[in-house]
């Protein structure tokens, strides 16, 4: 009878998925137990793992970073802020009229002509129509009826005027108020014509917002989608319903008059405050105060909703005086108050600029919350009706919240006030302005400013409550706003950093690739930003989380194909996935061939090999899946590049790296492919591997190992582990502890041992007696690694090299567990549930019994006078 050495085909690449086995029949509950139990046992060395980039913080509170698109088409980041910018008469800043607001007229398409013997036409100047010339002789002179007005002006603290239905018996005396002169009650003006009247015009009510403490903290709904369109872009919402519950409550809101109680509350709790604030002898402090004061009085009264036209510009004259001399914490107080009198347009810009110089100060983040600014501001965002046409506004109002999310108490009360639905909210009604301006440059860039605040905000807060941002659509807005944005870096970054952190998580990863472009998304923006390592280093972490999990996802990136933009196109332009991998190691590759000259050439070093690390991991992951792994070991640029990873990198400099990167190895070299990238490269990678494992690094060892074991098929490869004494290296790896050590050693010797030459150094080097061991020490549970144990020993007695006492001491092992008893008598039925039973039992017959049984008749046949089995 004629026996034949045989081969050992090496390790198959394991993940927590395997397309092979899925297409199998339904398993029983130990076949379940016994997949379960190698891949929890493979995983870790299989599926390469990595930790998460390092996110450093933004000290200098930049309102942009130093990339994306020319400055000089954004807000500045440094602005100068005084009284002189705000108008407290400006109409645009007083609450909306529900009159329609007349458009400007368009320019003439061309210049009138006017005839040259044209007569000049004389002026005439308008009067009255309410007067004649009797009336004007009966009129009081012009001094005594406007000296009311020039004395006190129109910014000036406003005191009560004598209102309908206030008698001599009233309980409280109006300071100062003087009754209207009745001749020019109906009188109107050339200006006062070009206004909305006061009957007209829309009083919002906040006294639901801010009415106390425990309300200011809730937002108010959002506009809806006609609500919005029907709206002047910038202004605040209010709906319809909202206003006629306002009316019939019987609230001041819905009304154009001051009632009695009213104006005493103004003339006895807000106008002494004003009067104050007005005294310039006054200290900071006592300013500080005095506002913190007038707040609350202002609360009390629910005066902030239902201030009218004079007050209300009195009132923010005040405010806005104080802008230019006081302390900070005072300019903090006093935005408080006017973002609750709901100012707009320029004002309001204006405001926004001066909350964002003070936030670029960490000492003044607490005071953001302790005065309930992020309510305020929170509102002002969620209230926007078009977000790109409140371009500049929304910048630094976002930029503020960004500054302050760095802090931890701050970004809690962010969480505490919605703000990541507010945030989410305001990134969906970005990207469909975006879509409705057909993606336009210009509104591009602004679209593109926005988004980097907001994503910056979401990446701040998102390690709070995790819970809050998965399900709300926004993975879906992220990689959108990818795929249209991906040119500018800052916004690129900020979303890499939110999506490399999510992806860690299994509950995301379902919601991230529901979007079809995910794949297209990630790749396009690696490949525009390829020399950026701080993009590259995270978005290949985010796509290792992806491939590690999914089968599905390695094949997604496999079959993407990239089309460059007309802003991005170029003939080096990545086309797939494998060519983007083959072009940001060879960029990140280069540093690693410099010498190191200063602590700065290291740091840069270490870089480097960190982002390689994330890039060769997604290679290892998606290597499990068979069609993209036959398409990269058939590369030959990438196995060049992976193994020139392997000899200029050492387990010391970076353990995860060596052992990511044969990891790689180790999945590429299990398809046997004629004419291949490794078959080609197999002498170099067998050298490299030798090298790894004349360290000391175990983990790097093991891995090599299992490279060695599918390479050494090769006809040379053996023949090469012999010359080095590689050989007898495994023998000495049979004494591990482990059985994944012990099986690829097994491998490994399997393949040496198909020589007849290599096998006498082997038993001499007492290989028979540590294979009688493994057979001894991982029974019952690990019936594979005895199966293993027992294809080398079937090499190694071929041509009946093997001594008498050696045979009788396999023959006796063999014997005693081949017994049909045998599973039953090794095991302790009272450690092991029954499902763990079935596992051992399935292992057993199928992993151990055929290959054992016929090493026992083998060795029988030569070394016993017993029958075979």
């Amino acid at each position: 009878m004629n026996y034949h050495p045989q081969s050992y085909t090496g390790d198959s690449p394991i993940s927590g998925f395997d397309a092979a086995r899925s297409r199998k029949a339904p398993m029983r509950s130990s076949d379940v137990v016994k997949e379960a139990k190698e891949w929890s046992q493979w995983k870790a060395r299989s599926t390469a793992m990595t930790k998460r980039p390092y996110t450093p913080r933004d000290y200098d509170r930049r309102l942009f970073g130093q990339t994306g698109h020319p400055s000089s088409s954004r807000p500045p980041s440094a602005i100068s802020i005084s009284s002189r910018i705000f108008d407290p008469t400006d109409p645009e800043s007083r609450p909306g009229s529900a009159a329609p607001v007349p458009a400007k007229l368009s320019p003439l398409p061309q210049a009138p002509v006017v005839p040259e013997n044209a007569e000049p036409v004389p002026p005439k100047f308008p009067v009255p129509p309410s007067l004649n010339k009797q009336d004007l002789s009966k009129r009081p002179p012009a001094k005594a009826r406007f000296s009311r007005k020039i004395n006190q002006g129109p910014n000036s603290p406003m005191k009560a005027f004598q209102m309908n239905g206030v008698g001599a018996n009233s309980s409280q005396k109006i300071i100062d108020a003087k009754p209207v002169t009745p001749e020019f009650e109906n009188v109107t003006t050339p200006s006062d014509s070009s206004r909305p009247s006061s009957k007209t015009r829309l009083n919002i009510n906040l006294a639901n917002l801010y009415g106390n403490e425990d309300k200011s903290n809730e937002l108010p709904k959002k506009k809806t989608s006609a609500s919005s369109s029907s709206s002047s872009s910038g202004s605040y919402v209010e709906t319809h319903s909202a206003r006629s519950q306002s009316k019939s409550s019987g609230s001041i809101s819905g009304g154009t008059e001051e009632t009695p109680d009213q104006a005493k509350y103004w003339n006895q709790n807000i106008l002494p405050l004003m009067e104050l604030l007005e005294d310039s002898t006054r200290g900071q402090d006592g300013v500080y105060d005095t506002c913190k004061e007038l707040y609350r009085a202002l609360l009390r009264g629910d005066c902030l909703a239902n201030l009218l036209g004079r007050r209300r510009t009195s009132l923010l004259s005040t405010l806005f005086k104080l802008l230019n001399g006081s302390t900070s914490s005072t300019h903090l107080v006093c935005a408080k108050i006017i973002l609750d009198l709901r100012v707009r347009r320029q004002n309001l810009n204006s405001l926004c600029k001066m909350l964002y110089k003070i936030s670029r100060e960490k000492k003044h983040d607490t005071e953001y919350v302790e005065h309930g600014l992020i309510a305020s501001m929170l509102t002002v965002i969620d209230a926007m009706a078009d977000p790109l046409e409140n371009y500049e506004t929304l910048v630094y109002l976002t930029g503020t919240v960004k500054f302050l999310s760095d802090n931890q108490a701050v970004a809690n009360d962010l969480i505490d006030k919605n703000c990541p639905e507010c945030f989410i909210t305001l990134m969906r009604e970005v990207m469909s302005s975006l879509k409705e301006r057909n993606y336009s440059k210009k509104e591009k860039l602004h679209a593109t400013d926005i988004l980097i605040q907001i994503t910056a905000v979401l990446r701040a807060i998102s390690d709070i409550d995790r819970k809050r941002f998965i399900g709300v659509d926004m993975f879906n807005l992220l990689i959108e706003a990818l795929h249209v944005l991906a040119n500018d870096e800052s916004l690129t970054l900020n979303i890499s950093r939110i999506i490399s952190k999510f992806t860690m998580f299994d509950e995301v990863i379902p919601e991230l690739m529901g979007n079809r472009k995910w794949a297209t998304a990630i790749l396009n923006a690696a490949a525009i930003h390829r020399q950026c390592l701080n993009i590259v280093i995270r978005l290949f972490f985010a796509l290792g989380n992806l491939t590690s999990k999914d089968e599905n996802a390695r094949l997604d990136l496999h079959k993407t194909v990239l089309r460059p933009s007309s802003a991005t196109k170029s003939a080096n332009f990545p086309q797939n996935y494998l060519s983007l991998t083959n072009s940001v190691l060879d960029i990140f590759m280069e540093p690693l061939s410099k010498p190191i000259d200063s602590d700065k050439d290291q740091t840069d070093r270490e870089k480097c090999l960190d982002t390689i690390n994330k890039i060769i991991r997604v290679v290892a992951n998606i290597a499990i899946s068979e069609s993209p792994g036959i398409a990269i070991a058939s590369n030959m640029h990438c196995i060049g590049n992976i193994v020139k990873i392997l000899s200029v990198t050492t387990p010391a400099e970076s353990e995860e790296l060596v052992i990511n990167t044969l990891t790689a190895l180790n999945n590429l070299s299990y398809y046997n492919v004629d004419d291949n990238a490794i078959s080609h490269k197999r002498i170099q990678i067998a050298n490299v591997l030798i090298k790894v494992l004349m360290d000391e690094s175990m983990p790097c060892t093991m891995e090599a190992v299992r490279v060695f074991g599918n390479i050494s098929r090769y006809e040379e490869i053996p023949s090469l582990l012999h010359a080095n004494q590689i050989d007898l290296m495994m023998v000495t790896l049979l004494d591990s502890k482990t059985w994944q050590m012990v099986y690829s050693a097994c491998g490994v010797l399997i393949n040496v041992s198909t020589k007849q030459g290599n096998r006498k150094g082997l038993l001499k080097e007492g290989v028979v007696a540590k294979l009688v061991d493994v057979l001894k020490h991982f029974v019952p549970a690990e019936w594979h690694v005895c199966g293993v144990a027992c294809q080398l020993l079937w090499n190694l007695c071929d041509d009946g090299v093997l001594s008498s006492t050696d045979a009788d001491t396999i023959l006796q092992v063999l014997h005693t567990y081949l017994m049909d008893d045998a599973p039953a008598l090794l095991i302790d039925a009272s450690d092991y549930d029954d499902d763990f039973i079935h596992y051992i039992i399935d292992s057993w017959k199928s992993d151990f019994v055929p290959v054992a049984t016929r090493l026992y008749n083998k060795i029988s046949s030569q070394h016993s006078q017993l029958q075979p089995l």
